[in-house]
């Protein structure tokens, strides 16, 4: 899924951004419902379903960005694993970075 990004501010890190993959049927009254249900209990088959993870990013640098990725709350993993049972968000330890280059 491609996904959506928006700013976020935490305490401690401070200015970051976070890239969301959660699945948005804009279903009128029970949409939101769906979505839960969608990213969190129909994990899809090869990690096609990835709305159970975030990754949240912040710039070191120009050009340079340091992210983690983070499982979601209640979420199943593509296994069929437990995956995340806990009402927390959890560091899944990946870190990543990324390099922004000029055309």
């Amino acid at each position: 899924y491609p996904g959506r990004f928006y700013p976020d501010w935490d305490p401690v890190e401070g200015v970051s951004w976070k890239l969301d993959y959660g699945v948005h049927t804009n279903i009128p009254i029970i949409g939101g419902a769906v979505d839960f249900f969608i990213d969190r209990f129909m994990p899809g088959r090869y990690i096609r379903n990835m709305g159970g993870f975030e990754d949240h990013m912040r710039e070191l640098a120009p050009g340079i960005w340091m992210g983690q990725v983070y499982t979601l709350p209640f979420m199943l993993s593509w296994d069929l694993a437990i995956g995340n049972p806990t009402p927390f968000m959890i560091n899944v330890g990946v870190p990543f970075l990324l390099f922004q280059s000029c055309p």
